[in-house]
């Protein structure tokens, strides 16, 4: 980049006319006397006195004088320099950062000057520091969280393992059972799985968190996916799916993936008797305030339930009282609010008893900042 020509100053008055801004100004010389000021400079670096001031030199100021010689360069290189920050003293000996503006100024009759302004900036900088620091803990702590939650569910695994273990044998070993002790074999079963389940449903739930920006999904490849997880269960019971056209948008894949299988898997689970489940999934497009936005909608005909309870079924181990009890443990709804918001989106429920129910999900279709 070529230098800026340096601006002539024979009309440049001794005296700044500028004092009842609410910005620093200076003058000052390449050695780093102090020309002049003006009044708001002095309340910054904490100076009653004009003359006082005038008498120090820039490079007293400074917590690292090589900060001034990096000024310097750039300002004789480039003729001007914007938002240069730095660290330097006040009167009392406080720290403070600023950040200057400046420009060299020659005339024929006159060395070079520094013209600029200066403002405070400590309080931003400081602001920015402390965010910095509470997102690196906030990320040390959730590691910490995430480590723990997976050596927690192998602990709590083992003793289970052991527990179905113990439970075959028994079986194998008595052979030929009555019927109630078959019941009650059936029981540990039934309750070593549904404990496995909400172990596994824990972690997943504890695992979705922040979603980093650039990783291009595929909505109609997640929904793919889901439906292989599901395959089993679909095959058992019927369910046939209605996925229309959808689109690819900055997401996790893995949690894509599941939030497909949770919505698809609680509509087969709440079908009602008899009746085999069809799920039809569409999706628009919308742009509100230069964002744009992926609105997906999955309605089955399931047994749905009071719309004064919709928001309730997003709720951790929550069970309404007015579903019919499938197998579960009350977290795949739950799961699926952690996995849309952590993509900054929202998810909704509209139903009526008997006429099964609608998902509503609006996803951004890039994360973080979004340009026109």
């Amino acid at each position: 980049m070529s230098a800026e020509p340096p601006i002539e100053a024979h009309h440049l008055s001794e005296r700044l006319l500028l004092e009842d801004i609410p910005i620093g100004v200076f003058i000052t010389a390449l050695d780093g006397t102090i020309l002049d000021a003006n009044e708001t400079l002095l309340e910054i670096m904490g100076y009653d006195s004009r003359a006082e001031f005038l008498e120090t030199n820039v490079e007293s100021h400074y917590d690292d004088p090589e900060e001034r010689e990096r000024l310097i360069a750039e300002v004789r290189h480039r003729g001007i320099v914007r938002g240069f920050e730095m660290r330097a003293r006040r009167r009392d000996g406080s720290g403070a950062w600023f950040r200057v503006a400046a420009r060299l100024v020659t005339d024929t009759d006159e060395s070079p000057r520094l013209v600029g302004f200066i403002e405070d900036v400590t309080a931003e900088v400081e602001t920015a520091s402390e965010l910095a620091d509470l997102t690196t803990r906030i990320e040390q702590r959730n590691q910490d969280l995430d480590r723990f939650a997976s050596v927690a569910a192998h602990d709590l695994k083992q003793p289970l393992r052991k527990i179905q273990a113990f439970a075959n044998m028994l079986e194998d070993n008595l052979g030929e059972l009555d019927q109630r002790s078959a019941s009650y074999l059936g029981s540990i079963h039934g309750a070593a799985d549904r404990l496995r389940h909400l172990i596994d449903s824990l972690l997943t739930l504890s695992r979705v968190g922040r979603v980093a920006d650039g990783t291009l999904v595929d909505l109609h490849e997640a929904t793919q996916g889901a439906l292989e997880d599901l395959g089993p269960v679909l095959e058992d019971t019927g369910a046939s799916f209605d996925i229309g056209d959808l689109t690819v948008i900055e997401a996790d894949r893995s949690q894509m993936r599941q939030l497909f299988t949770n919505l698809f898997s609680n509509s087969v689970k709440f079908s009602g008797d008899g009746v085999k489940t069809h799920v039809v999934v569409r999706a628009v497009m919308t742009e509100d305030n230069g964002t744009r936005w992926c609105e997906l909608s999955v309605a089955d005909n399931g047994v749905g339930f009071s719309p004064e309870l919709a928001d309730r079924v997003f709720q951790p181990f929550e069970q309404l009282a007015t579903q019919a009890q499938p197998e579960g443990v009350g977290l795949g709804l739950a799961i699926c609010r952690r996995i849309v918001t952590a993509h900054s989106g929202t998810i909704a429920v509209t139903t009526t008893p008997g006429d099964g129910a609608t998902f509503t999900i609006r996803l951004p279709i890039a994360q973080g900042k979004q340009e026109d």
